[in-house]
Parts: C-alpha cells; structure tokens; sequence
C-alpha cells in the first residue's frame, strides 16, 4: 500500500495510490468516514487493516473516491507531524564538505513542522541566503509511541 497525501496546504487528505498510479483513492471518501482524513490520526490509530480491505473493494464501490493524481497537489507524506527530529551530519561526505569531524555520537536537532513541504512544493527561503544547503533527505515515521527501541 502506497500512502500520500493531496490537496491544497493545510488542507491535505490521506490517500492511497490505486494501482495504475493515475488514481489516488481518497481512504475516507471510500471507507464512508470510518478512515480518518488525517495522516497523523491514521497512524495514531489501528486503520491499517481497514484501508487493506478498502483497497480490494470492486472498482465501482470506490469510484466515488477516486482522484485524478494529475489534477491535485501531493502533499508531504506526514503534513503536520506534531514531532520532528532531524540526525546531522550523518554521511562522512556532507561532513566532509562542510570541513567538520564526524560526530561519535548521533547529532539530533528539532526542526519545526511547518518547515514540512510536498515534494513538488517550491522551497521558500529569505532573499538574504547567500548559497541553499541542500540534500536528499530520508524520512522515518514512527506512528506509535517508542522509547529504548533496539536496533
């Protein structure tokens, strides 16, 4: 199952991808509102087997929650994460390039959840930046809560 996100920022619905990718199926449009519309809500919630079973519904019980994936906007996969921890320096070559020593133990950092944007989504930043650091990103969502999890 391929989750993502579509609609205006801010206003953004959860949405699985139908099988061809030309289609996105809004979960709680299909479900008839048993699936919330909220990515964060989902994962706080046991959804997962009731999207699995909305996903094999006959095309003509969810056309009504098909969207057209050219026509909208694809959000960020988590919108508002009420949390966002960041790890720094975490390749030797960004490191590297920024003339800094890996660090022996994990650099954390918080960033703010509205800084969270859509993959297509253009990247604001002040006309005073000299030079836009950037970098491939990967994201890890933890819909539970967890404390001391082993490797």
């Amino acid at each position: 199952m391929k989750l993502l996100t579509y609609g205006d920022k801010e206003e953004e619905r959860l949405a699985a991808v139908a099988g061809d990718e030309r289609y996105l199926i809004d979960l709680n449009i299909a479900s008839h509102g048993t699936i919330p519309p909220d990515t964060v809500a989902f994962l706080k919630g046991d959804y997962w087997e009731t999207a699995q079973k909305v996903l094999t519904l006959p095309p003509e019980e969810i056309r009504h929650a098909l969207i057209e994936r050219d026509g909208v906007r694809i959000g960020a996969p988590v919108p508002r994460p009420p949390t966002l921890i960041a790890l720094g320096l975490n390749y030797k070559d960004h490191a590297e390039e920024g003339h800094q020593p890996l660090p022996e133990t994990p650099l954390l950092f918080a960033k703010a959840p509205a800084c969270v944007i859509g993959p297509y989504d253009p990247i604001p930043y002040p006309p005073e930046v000299q030079q836009l650091d950037y970098e491939v990103e990967l994201g890890i969502v933890i819909g539970r809560k967890a404390r001391k999890v082993s490797e």
